[in-house]
């Protein structure tokens, strides 16, 4: 298990670094993939389990702003998505949260965690703080923080 973490890890940092040094070749910001987005986590039933699919359950909450922002949150995500298809994971093991409001870090971070999510990536240093409580309120969640 460790060894698949340290492995994971060391792809998604190779994925942000590589995608924070692409440059665009249009001028129009590429849409989100459609359905990747996770549905909020049903009011009256207990945390579910991972799909039998999923080695891995990959979350991405953005700072404050849009997945496509041709910056931090664009290039985070595009890690992830370099790792969950180096990992060939389906698309019910990886969704992504865009955050309105500072106010909603933890409460998105919170609706992963609640949906059984086991990796939790943070997009911006103004998350620090929020990724940083979430990590001590739930150790066996790994969080992978990027700036």
């Amino acid at each position: 298990m460790k060894k698949h973490f340290v492995i994971l890890t060391g792809l998604l940092v190779m994925a942000f670094m590589v995608g924070a040094c692409a440059t665009a070749t249009t001028d129009e910001p590429a849409p989100p993939p459609a359905g990747d987005e996770p549905a909020p986590p049903p009011a009256a039933e207990e945390p579910t389990e991972e799909p039998a699919g999923c080695m891995y359950k990959i979350g991405f909450v953005t700072d404050v702003g849009q997945l496509n922002d041709q910056s931090f949150n664009e290039a985070g995500w595009n890690g992830v998505l370099a790792a969950v298809d180096e990992l060939g994971l389906a698309e019910e093991c990886f969704g992504f949260i865009e955050t309105s409001d500072s106010a909603d870090y933890i409460p998105n971070i919170e609706s992963f965690i609640s949906e059984g999510f086991g990796i939790i990536v943070t997009s911006g240093f103004a998350m620090g703080a929020a990724t940083h409580q979430s990590g001590i309120d739930n150790p066996d969640i790994f969080y992978i923080g990027t700036d």
